[in-house]
């Protein structure tokens, strides 16, 4: 991150999580990557969106595969 920071090219970062890693001066986008992050993302959101000023959020990275996130698209859209 600090490498990125350097070159002030980047403006955003994700962690493929709810939870950022606190750099305050790159908007913070947060995932929902899968179904059992349900919970840490209630739990973390509203935090998260106060202190990083969230705009965006991602969900559900590649929900066809079984490693991945794994939901059908009527799982996805529910939760």
């Amino acid at each position: 991150m600090n490498q990125f920071m350097i070159t002030s090219r980047a403006q955003w970062y994700y962690t493929w999580s709810p939870s950022s890693v606190g750099y305050q001066t790159l908007e913070f986008v947060p995932m929902l990557w899968r179904e059992s992050q349900v919970s840490d993302w209630e739990r973390s959101i509203n935090n998260t969106i106060s202190y990083q000023h969230v705009t965006h959020a991602l969900g559900f990275n590649e929900p066809e595969q079984s490693a991945q996130s794994k939901l059908s698209t009527a799982d996805g859209a529910s939760l």
